[in-house]
């Protein structure tokens, strides 16, 4: 539907478009029910003004009659017109000419601030990425920023909503905030991460908000980096972590390499065994896109790492699943030997186990085949090389028939 709107309304011309704000300005100050105000701006001026680029649409005496129905009746509205409405206003402060709208300047951050008072989850994400925007045109009193970020930084019940305002008001501190403030409000993530040591959803908000901003944090990454590494493990090695929450740490983990000097051994150590037990965690997911992504991305740092940090040290421990007595071997040997599953769900189940140490025994090879270009005098392939390779070449038919193919760096 959405994409049916924004089509039909690329069709208007910038008169028609003219007369469509004249009629919802006047449905706006009618006496007419709020469900049809709601309706008509969900149906024609939200996906109208979001299409348009035109100027002319923007420097209208239309639009600055709906914003002035809106500055002297918004106040009356329903959340959920209200939440309507916040969305024309973020579109305006983007777009509107700075000579045009200036004029609205104070009323605009004042209808913003009131509808962030407002409990409505909807009202109140729609609210914080109008004042982000507005902040990100305007000079801003310094406090109204500052309490804006540490509000975002604190909120994780809505990580879309608030990880798009984020990415509206970040890249603005620096020419919002002086030196002092500027600093102090890069170090605020330390703070919470220090008071909400437990909470999994406020660590992922924050290095989410970091990783995608991370040139802004990089002033303050030896600070950044202890708490990284911690969180890293925390985040990608709890039960059952979603694909999303691993990738994340798999990007937190790039960003620990690219801030840090990986040549020294404990580092260097702790970031390359955290990564490899994310790689074979996530072997074991669902195959989908991100799952792929991931083991690429891990594979690739896992040959980054061994390439600037020579003889590192692998955790043979991490490796024991695949290299289990159990798993492949025991499973292939029972195919050939005749026994049956008793029924089809053990079968389903048998050949799942199956795929899993198929992925685990050739990531395992991936792993000893970058070590052998990139680090080729490391005491785990002595370790652990022959009985990898051994291991594949026992289960190789079965290796086959899973047809995955990857071909690392």
């Amino acid at each position: 539907i959405k994409e049916y709107l924004l089509k039909t309304a690329s069709l208007f011309s910038v008169e028609q478009k003219g007369q469509i704000l004249q009629r919802f300005s006047t449905l706006l100050s009618s006496e007419g029910s709020e469900e049809t105000k709601i309706l008509s701006a969900q149906m024609l001026a939200v996906p109208m003004l979001k299409e348009s680029a035109s100027v002319n649409v923007f420097n209208s005496p239309s639009l600055k009659m709906l914003i002035e129905s809106l500055l002297r009746e918004g106040g009356s509205y329903g959340p959920k017109l209200t939440s309507e409405m916040l969305q024309i206003v973020d579109i305006v402060i983007d777009r509107m000419p700075s000579e045009d709208i200036t004029h609205y300047r104070k009323d605009l951050l004042k209808y913003i601030w009131t509808a962030l008072k407002c409990n409505d989850p909807t009202t109140k994400y729609h609210g914080y990425l109008a004042v982000s925007r507005f902040i990100s045109v305007f000079d801003t009193p310094s406090k109204v920023v500052q309490q804006v970020y540490r509000s975002l930084m604190r909120d994780t019940s809505e990580r879309i909503s608030i990880r798009a305002a984020l990415d509206v008001l970040l890249p603005a501190l620096n020419k919002r905030l002086i030196e002092e403030e500027l600093e102090a409000a890069l170090k605020y993530p330390i703070r919470i991460l220090r008071e909400e040591s437990g909470s999994i959803p406020q660590m992922a908000h924050l290095w989410e908000s970091i990783t995608r901003h991370h040139q802004l944090y990089s002033y303050h990454k030896s600070a950044f980096i202890p708490h990284m590494l911690q969180s890293i493990q925390l985040l990608a090695l709890q039960p059952n972590a979603p694909s999303e929450v691993r990738k994340l740490s798999v990007d937190m983990a790039q960003l620990t390499i690219e801030w840090s000097d990986t040549s020294k051994t404990d580092i260097g150590n702790q970031v390359l065994n955290t990564i490899i037990r994310i790689a074979f965690l996530n072997a074991e997911a669902k195959p989908d896109r991100l799952q792929q992504q991931i083991r690429a991305q891990t594979l690739s740092l896992i040959k980054d790492i061994v390439s600037s940090c020579k003889n590192c040290w692998l955790d043979p421990s991490n490796f024991a699943s695949a290299l289990s007595n159990e798993g492949v071997a025991a499973q292939v040997e029972s195919k050939e030997s005749g026994v049956e599953a008793k029924n089809s769900k053990t079968r389903k189940a048998s050949d799942g186990g199956e795929g899993t140490k198929a992925i685990l025994l050739l990531l395992c090879a991936d792993i000893v085949l970058i070590l052998l270009c990139h680090d080729p005098n490391n005491e785990f392939i002595g370790m652990k090389a022959c009985q990898i390779l051994n291991h594949c070449f026992t289960n190789s038919t079965l290796l086959e028939n899973r047809k995955i193919a990857y071909a690392p760096e």
